[in-house]
């Protein structure tokens, strides 16, 4: 007979890394087609974990620190440095 493979029917849990994720969320179509079908199949689950919104965000904050200048005016009344 011509059975389809069960595996390949069966509802599954994908746990997503970072590098994933954001190309899922951001710009799903440069995933392999593979991917992106198991991601659009709405019997399967997929999960990510807390640590990749960690990564996502320190990554993010890091970018903004480092490329935004802070006007460090001495003549300011708290005399703060922020960096």
């Amino acid at each position: 007979t011509n059975v389809p493979n069960k595996n390949l029917m069966s509802p599954r849990f994908f746990l997503l890394d970072t590098h994933i994720l954001l190309e899922a969320l951001l710009d799903s179509d440069q995933l392999p087609v593979v991917i992106q079908i198991e991601l659009m199949n709405p019997t399967n689950t997929i999960g990510f974990s807390v640590a990749s919104i960690w990564e996502i965000v320190s990554s993010l904050l890091w970018t903004v620190r480092t490329s935004v200048q802070l006007n460090r005016n001495p003549s300011t009344s708290s005399g703060a440095n922020f960096y």
